[in-house]
């Protein structure tokens, strides 16, 4: 891990292009449920409905004034679903456990009324169940399914 300054950051509409970036990455569309590629125009719509919407939250992780990974969270209630994704070149030195420890500190304080926040992770994707199993979350049940 670097040596900087290390924080999150709340996203902003500046951020637009950056996220369409790292959400077209080949590795970031093989983990994601969807794995179509995104089409800019309709990027821009979800982001900006995004922003603005109160049962969402985007932060990004910042290393002093370096973004290296996003991640966010869709609110239901009491419960919060995370997502988050680490660029390219930050991959594999640990940044995925430390923002999903950090994004938890700042939900805890934005969003006190949370009460569980749950993540789904493709059963390949090795590295973010480590993630966040490094960081206490329990896996809750195995889903399966079948084409027909």
């Amino acid at each position: 891990m670097a040596n900087g300054k290390i924080y999150l950051r709340k996203a902003s509409i500046e951020d637009c292009d950056l996220l369409f970036e790292w959400a077209n990455d080949e590795v970031t569309r093989a983990n994601s449920f969807n794995t179509d590629k995104i089409e800019y125009e309709s990027h821009v719509k979800w982001f900006e409905a995004l922003i603005n919407n109160k049962h969402r939250a985007q932060y990004i992780l910042m290393i002093d004034e370096n973004p290296i990974g996003q991640v966010r969270f869709d609110i239901d209630g009491d419960v919060a679903e995370i997502g988050y994704s680490i660029q390219k070149s930050s991959r594999g030195k640990g940044y995925g456990k430390l923002i999903i420890e950090l994004a938890v500190s700042m939900l805890k304080n934005e969003f006190p009324n949370i009460e569980k926040i749950v993540a789904k992770v493709k059963v390949e994707n090795i590295s973010s169940s480590k993630c966040f199993f490094n960081n206490n979350f329990q896996q809750d049940y195995i889903q399966y399914s079948l084409d027909v």
